[in-house]
């Protein structure tokens, strides 16, 4: 497997005539390199996202059932760790 760094530092030994022709020799190994990173970081989402997917079941919620209401937000002052976060249960009509 290559790493997106593999492109940038891959040994190379060219001389180059001037600065310039490394600058632009670099630069390209860069947009390459930056390339292989998104392609990469896109093919790990979709690899997490079917992973956790496989393991989710979706809840049909129906009129009548009893349900808990999620709150994280805390009061100025109030320590997190020592408040609950769920309500309830709540009927849902």
């Amino acid at each position: 497997m290559d790493y997106p760094y593999d492109d940038i530092f891959k040994p190379i030994r060219v001389r180059y005539d001037t600065d310039e022709n490394y600058v632009t020799e670099f630069l390209q190994r860069m947009k390459v390199a930056h390339r292989n990173a998104i392609a990469t970081i896109e093919k790990t989402t979709d690899r997490v996202h079917d992973q956790f997917n496989k393991r989710t079941t979706p809840h049909e919620i129906k009129e009548g059932d009893r349900v808990y209401l999620y709150e994280p937000a805390n009061k100025i002052g109030i320590s997190s760790k020592l408040t609950k976060k769920w309500t309830g249960p709540y009927r849902v009509t």
